[in-house]
């Protein structure tokens, strides 16, 4: 019988981190037929463990095992994953903490205690997956550095005190690497929200310094000069010292094959090899819109459209005149995210890892708006490429 509970309480596990998860990444807390099984198949192996190992390997197998089903359900990148371990172990103990704190009280043997608590924790967790947006406390989280300091923070008190009160000193190897283990992996978020730290309150302040200084000598020497090949020279070296490497060959007087060659550019800087088609028409200049904020727009697209890492092809399409201006960019996107893609334009939204993303799409809007356009959204299948595509379409008009 202790084996069978066993086996439940850990379905029960697999069930729970699921939930999270699904929540978490902006899904419907639904469980498919595959999830099911493998569920199935995680609850009979960590049942079976718990059965014939010592407690302590058996937690270490569960932290690791844990660790791949996250990864296999969200596909999140170490750091992004660590968090959501994190977030996820967090409530799921506090969850546990109250009904195990409630059903102590209760006349049951201590097996049929064990399940009743696991029980009631998922019937909870799945009522608040289902009932509650979760994904948006996550993302505060990941876009405030104190407050992912103080969920690291809470965790590494957790461990220290769960270990205390839980040490075997008769397996002290095994407790002390299931305590390395733990603190290791929480180390490693430890690193990334220290170098965040340093990243915002030392190196952004020093850039923006450099660059206010050297975008007042540009602006003073436009103004002193009319020797245009002297302002070519003296603003590639400003872009130089500021680290920006443009590596483009631009042609005078050619804006249609130097949009060409900015895309170009785009697609060579990107980590994975992609596929761009484009459709671009570059009749005349538009009288609103500078060319220069155009390959902005376009650039903000296609940064958002690249950091999806999609397999299909990306497709753009420019329609710049005098009176009209048109810059779509598209690419593969088979789901709609909880509370709709319009939640992209809002500030700090983000499913990146970078440390400055969240922000692109939000200054876009802005910027879209001071010229009069608008945004257009749209998420259609595509025939030809066989998938659904999302679509960005920024239009202004006279």
């Amino acid at each position: 019988m202790i084996l069978v509970v066993s086996l439940v309480i850990n379905f029960f596990d697999y069930l729970i981190i699921n939930y999270f998860c699904l929540n978490f990444i902006e899904k419907r807390s639904s469980l498919s037929s595959k999830s099911f099984i493998v569920g199935i198949l995680y609850g009979i192996f960590l049942g079976l463990m718990s059965f014939y190992l010592d407690s302590v390997t058996f937690q270490i197998i569960v932290i690791f095992t844990s660790y791949l089903i996250i990864k296999w359900i969200t596909g999140k990148r170490i750091v992004e994953l660590l968090l959501l371990y994190v977030v996820i172990n967090l409530c799921t103990v506090c969850i546990q903490v109250l009904f195990i704190t409630i059903v102590s009280n209760l006349p049951l043997d201590f097996v049929y205690s064990a399940l009743l608590s696991q029980t009631l924790t998922l019937i909870l967790i799945i009522y608040l997956c289902k009932k509650t947006p979760l994904y948006i406390g996550l993302a505060a989280i990941e876009k405030q550095i104190v407050l992912k300091l103080f969920v690291f923070t809470i965790f590494i008190m957790y461990i220290i005190l769960s270990s205390y009160f839980s040490f075997d000193y008769i397996q002290v190897e095994q407790s002390i690497l299931y305590f390395i283990i733990l603190m290791s992996l929480t180390s490693i978020g430890f690193y990334d929200i220290i170098k965040k730290i340093i990243f915002f309150t030392n190196i952004i302040p020093m850039q923006l310094h450099d660059t206010k200084n050297i975008l007042m000598g540009v602006q003073i020497l436009l103004q002193s000069t009319s020797d245009i090949e002297r302002v070519r020279s003296e603003f590639n070296k400003s872009l130089e010292l500021m680290s920006i490497d443009m590596g483009m060959h631009i042609n005078i007087d050619e804006d249609k094959e130097n949009i060409d060659t900015f895309i170009n550019y785009k697609k060579l800087k990107s980590k994975k090899e992609l596929l761009f088609l484009t459709d671009i028409c570059f009749y005349e200049a538009n009288i609103k819109v500078p060319l220069s904020i155009i390959v902005y727009m376009l650039g903000v697209l296609l940064d958002n459209s690249i950091e999806c890492q999609p397999e299909k092809p990306i497709l753009i399409k420019l329609r710049v005149s005098q009176e009209s201006l048109e810059i779509s960019v598209a690419n593969e996107c088979e789901t709609i995210p909880m509370g709709g893609f319009e939640r992209m334009f809002k500030k700090g939204y983000t499913t990146k890892e970078n440390i400055t993303s969240g922000y692109g799409l939000y200054n876009l809007k802005k910027v879209v708006a001071k010229y009069g356009g608008e945004i257009l959204i749209r998420h259609n299948y595509n025939e030809e490429h066989k998938s659904y595509y999302l679509t960005i379409i920024i239009e202004v008009k006279e």
